[in-house]
Formats: C-alpha cells, sequence, structure tokens
C-alpha cells in the first residue's frame, strides 16, 4: 500500500474528477480523472488504446490507476479492475482513505474486481504456463458481460512473462494485440519497478503512451514527480511535474511548473468528496457476474461477502 501524505500542499478534491472540457471537441479522449494531467496530454486517453504506467513503490501508480477508475463511473462507465498483487480489499481501502467509494459502485455492478493473484501465489503457480491470449479472452468474457469501458491490470508484469530467447517486448507485443482484438474498452496497465529497460520494451511499439511516476529527492525532503514519456497523437514535453497525495483529498499535479519543488498551493473549488467505503454496508454487495469454471481461467471475480465470511471461518478455526 502506498503511504499518504498528511501534509499542507496542493491538494485535490472531487473537483479534480468533474467533466474537464476538451480542446476542439475531441470526444475521442477519455479523462485520466486528474485535471491537471489530462492538461498535460491533450485532454486524456485516447479511447480503445493501451497505456503504461510505471514507478516505484510508494509513488502512487494504484491511486493513479483507481482515479481513473473512479472518473469512468462518475461519467457512467462501467470498469473493471484486475488485481494482481494486492487484494482486492486492499485496493478497495485504499481508496476509501481518500474518501473514493468504489464499494458502491461494486455493489451496483457498476465495477468489477478480478482477483489474479491465486493463480500466482497458489500451490505450483509458478509453474503454469500462461497462455496470453487465452487469459485475455477470458478477462474479455468479465469484460464483455459488465458492460465496461474502463480496464486496469495492476500489475500487467505477471501476464507478460519473458521465456528463454523471448524478450518482455514480443510477449508484451501479444497482449496488447489480444487486448485490441477481444476488447473496445481504454486499458491502464500498472508496471512497478521497471528498469529502463523494461520500459523501452513496451515503449518501442506496444503500449500508446507511457506514464512514469518518480520520488525525486529535494532540499525540502522527497517529492513525488510524474513524466508523460511517450504519448501517441499527442505533443509532450518531456518535463516532470510535482504532485500531491493528500489524505481526503486526492492527487494534484502541477503542470505550470517543471522540476521537483511544488509551488504555491492550489484552491479547489468546495465540492462534496464521494462517501467513504464505510457508508456502505459489505452486506449490501451483490454477487459479481459469474461464468462457468474454465481450466487456465486466472480470474476470480472478487465478493466481499465472501471473503469476509471466509475471514470470519479462519477466525473460528
Amino acid at each position: 500500500m502506498h503511504v499518504v501524505d498528511k501534509g499542507e500542499g496542493l491538494i485535490a478534491s472531487a473537483q479534480e474528477m468533474a467533466p474537464t472540457p476538451k480542446e476542439g471537441g475531441d470526444k475521442k479522449r477519455l479523462s485520466t480523472g486528474i485535471t491537471q494531467l489530462d492538461l498535460l496530454i491533450g485532454g486524456g486517453f485516447l479511447k480503445g488504446k493501451a497505456y503504461l504506467i510505471t514507478g516505484d513503490s510508494g509513488t502512487g501508480k494504484t491511486i493513479f490507476a483507481t482515479a481513473f477508475i473512479l472518473k469512468g463511473l462518475m461519467e457512467g462507465e462501467k470498469a473493471v479492475y484486475v488485481s494482481v498483487d494486492d487484494k482486492p480489499s486492499d485496493i478497495v481501502e485504499q481508496a476509501a482513505s481518500l474518501g473514493w467509494d468504489l464499494m458502491k459502485a461494486i455493489a451496483d455492478k457498476q465495477l468489477l474486481m478480478l482477483d489474479a493473484a491465486p493463480f500466482f501465489t497458489g500451490h505450483g503457480g509458478a509453474k503454469k504456463e500462461l497462455d496470453i491470449p487465452k487469459t485475455v479472452a477470458d478477462l474479455a468474457s468479465y469484460v464483455n458481460r459488465l458492460g465496461a469501458a474502463r480496464v486496469v491490470i495492476d500489475p500487467v508484469g505477471p501476464l507478460v512473462p519473458s521465456r528463454e530467447g523471448r524478450h518482455i517486448r514480443d510477449n508484451a507485443r501479444t497482449l496488447i494485440r489480444s487486448l485490441r482484438e477481444h476488447l473496445e474498452t481504454t486499458n491502464l496497465l500498472v508496471l512497478p519497478s521497471a528498469g529502463t529497460g523494461d520500459v523501452e520494451e513496451w515503449e518501442e511499439y506496444p503500449v500508446a503512451g507511457v506514464i512514469i511516476l518518480k520520488l525525486t529527492q529535494t532540499q525540502k525532503g522527497m517529492v513525488r514527480t510524474v513524466l508523460v514519456r511517450k504519448m501517441r497523437a499527442t505533443a509532450v514535453e518531456l518535463t516532470e511535474h510535482p504532485f500531491r497525495i493528500i489524505s481526503g483529498k486526492g492527487v494534484v499535479v502541477d503542470p505550470s511548473m517543471p522540476g521537483a519543488a511544488p509551488s504555491a498551493p492550489v484552491e479547489p473549488i468546495p465540492m462534496p468528496i464521494q462517501t467513504p467505503v464505510a457508508a456502505a454496508p459489505v452486506q449490501a454487495v451483490q454477487p459479481q457476474p459469474e461464468l462457468p469454471e474454465e481450466e487456465g481461467n486466472i480470474f476470480e471475480a472478487w465478493n466481499p461477502i465472501e471473503e469476509k465470511a471466509k475471514n470470519v471461518t479462519k477466525k473460528g478455526a
């Protein structure tokens, strides 16, 4: 889980999620969920493309991905969030710490959380062979059944394993091509702790854009920065911009100031923050869309009620 900055400085509220007019009336772009980031990339992501967000631990990758999902939900779009490392409940709890209520969206069947961790962490999971096209086809079954417009895979690394004689680029290309063939969604792929070579493997062909989050040392301490390294069909400057994550507020990027030191605080327009998760009783959550059990399907639809029951059973054992 990421450490959330509780200091004073740049802040963002639900105002950051408000619809933002696109210059030139470009209807093919989808907001990232962070208004200032949209300004840096011409209004948002191109619809139907795949984008990579990468960075070290603590830079806010999952928070950026959650903002992308939440923005779609607020605009009436359904979404699928694939969790590979963290438990879906961890992602929901982190969102709640920022005042973002994902539980209501799950209860209303607007958001589907898929858990892929058991495939990689279960008994003998490391020896299982991952069939990328089939994996994407299985994902598409959930996405199409829900009618989702946005997809997050967090992290994407395990879905593009590097095999002997085959580089990451080859598997990344296979994944992106499969996403394009099976889905019409806009996809945000999270890649943690990537080296320069790893990013270049993705950057050379597969993804439409690469956003890099960094931790930079300054005289005032560590500062988070965002760099738009690649964005197809968009003129971008290779400049690092500082951003802050404030408890109970959210994310804000300062697009006007390059470098690693935040400028004066940005005052958001007062708007109500979404209801915390605690206000949405777990008992109200309905079962997620179910699919027939198929051999090799790495995804499990997350159901908070079932998870709670399992935890109670373990404690009572």
